[in-house]
């Protein structure tokens, strides 16, 4: 449905922009406040986000496997 594929695009914006703000390794004040600032604009639920860090927690690890 419309509904779904816009929150998919959503969480993938929000996904995005987490992987840049941990990109360094440090989640600085202001980067916390912008990922703030898109969770409520996007209307996503803590849980929501909970399951996109998990995600790229995931992601990161499988990377870092592979490269060992």
């Amino acid at each position: 449905s419309a509904f779904s594929n816009q929150l998919s695009r959503k969480k993938a914006a929000f996904g995005q922009q987490l992987r840049e703000a941990l990109a360094d390794g440090v989640v600085t004040d202001a980067e916390q406040e912008v990922l703030e600032r898109l969770r409520r604009q996007y209307r996503l639920s803590e849980e929501a986000v909970k399951s996109i860090m998990e995600d790229i927690h995931k992601e990161r690890k499988q990377v870092a496997d592979r490269a060992a």
